[in-house]
């Protein structure tokens, strides 16, 4: 089976109900995770679709392997046309290539144990149970690493207002890392946390 659409309601709504136990919604820069979900990570650069981070997934493979999946769903967040061939649900074997289209999108397993959501903004989201992610992590340890490039190069971006969206970076960055966790990674990016804007000595 090289990909299969998934037209029977109950499966659908099955499917998304195992979605939203790790992302609420589909908007990967508004605190998508569900709080239940502590394993969290911010993925750069992460652009559209599987085949653009190959260890990545391939590690996610490796271990969903080993919990029974042998693919994953697959949606746009928002659909980039009704008669897309894409459009709709979709179970997706590992070894079968994702679409490549620039839209958000959302890769999930089947049992609930990860889901990664794609950006416009070449970084991606994704959480999972603690089990799958100490195992992802074991293999790729380098992941948690990839948020401090994304700060800096946003930072680094002439074509992007950093100043403008510094408070929306913060609360995403809290969602994902806790207020400690984002504060240092402000810090590691030479970036001033927006609380700590007053110098040394001012009142």
């Amino acid at each position: 089976m090289y990909k299969q659409r998934i037209t029977d309601t109950a499966m659908i709504t099955t499917a998304m109900a195992t979605l939203r136990q790790i992302f609420i919604h589909d908007e990967a820069g508004e605190e998508p995770f569900h709080p239940a979900i502590t394993q969290r990570l911010l993925i750069f650069p992460y652009r559209f679709h599987f085949e653009n981070n190959a260890g990545l997934t391939a590690a996610l493979a490796t271990i969903a392997k080993k919990d029974g999946d042998d693919g994953y769903y697959f949606r746009y967040c928002i659909p980039p046309d009704p008669t897309s061939e894409f459009d709709g649900l979709w179970y997706i074997p590992f070894y079968a290539p994702t679409p490549d289209v620039p839209l958000t999108n959302v890769c999930f397993s089947p049992h609930g144990t990860w889901a990664l959501m794609a950006t416009y903004d070449d970084y991606g989201v994704l959480g999972g149970t603690e089990e799958f992610m100490d195992q992802l992590l074991d293999l790729l340890p380098n992941l948690t690493t990839q948020v401090m490039d994304f700060v800096k190069n946003m930072r680094d971006d002439p074509y992007f207002d950093f100043l403008l969206n510094v408070r929306w970076l913060q609360r995403l960055l809290v969602h994902i890392h806790g207020e400690e966790g984002a504060r240092h990674i402000f810090h590691e990016a030479a970036v001033v946390y927006p609380e700590d804007t007053l110098e040394d000595g001012d009142v």
